[in-house]
């Protein structure tokens, strides 16, 4: 599995690139793509036929920075080398071939998985063997939207509370005004009284 392939990086050039030092020795290329941007999503598999050829490869494209293995685009990114969760070229084609991103891939013959043989001629990808189900929203993504339209919908509330005591608080200030003015009233009352009384008594 080869990472931090340039978004805009094709199939045709990266099938280019291996097939400098390595044609004839791989027999499967796949480079995902993100449906919605028409773009790779940054990495790409690839099956060699022998280990000494993977293991040649990893040496010449792992750690390297990608204008050198990769050139053609104008790239500040290290490629990588891990290992995929699937190994050989029939369960590769096996797990493509009826998986529901074919029905994308079927209306996009350019983002395809290539097959090779041995001269490193291109070989027709096998048809999926039944109709395959369309592509279900990733749950990330689901989590993602939900999540998203909860905060939304905090922030509405958020809001209006918060409109809400704005119109609230100018009544509640005449009110607490209202009643300093009624408990000033009152000491005055008893200040005037108080000096009349200490009046008489003087007299």
């Amino acid at each position: 599995m080869l990472r931090n392939i340039p978004n805009k990086y094709t199939r045709e050039m990266l099938v280019a690139q291996l097939s400098r030092d390595f044609r004839g020795e791989f027999d499967f290329v796949y480079l995902p793509i993100d449906f919605k941007n028409k773009c790779n999503v940054g990495y790409g598999f690839i099956n060699f036929r022998l280990v000494e050829s993977c293991e040649r490869f990893i040496q010449m494209f792992d750690g390297v920075d990608v204008y050198k293995c990769l050139p053609g685009l104008n790239s500040k990114k290290v490629a990588e080398v891990t290992q995929a969760r699937v190994h050989g070229l029939e369960e590769n084609v096996r797990r493509l071939r009826n998986s529901p991103v074919m029905n994308e891939l079927l209306e996009h013959p350019e983002w395809m998985p290539l097959l090779f043989d041995e001269e490193g001629s291109e070989v027709p990808f096998p048809a999926p063997e039944h109709v395959v189900a369309p592509v279900k929203p990733r749950r990330r993504a689901r989590e993602d939207g939900e999540a998203r339209r909860e905060a939304a919908a905090s922030k509405a509330s958020k809001e209006e509370e918060g409109a809400q005591t704005q119109k609230e608080k100018p009544a509640a200030w005449r009110a607490g005004g209202q009643q300093r003015e009624e408990d000033a009233g009152q000491r005055r009352t008893s200040g005037h009284r108080g000096r009349g009384k200490t009046g008489r008594s003087r007299r």
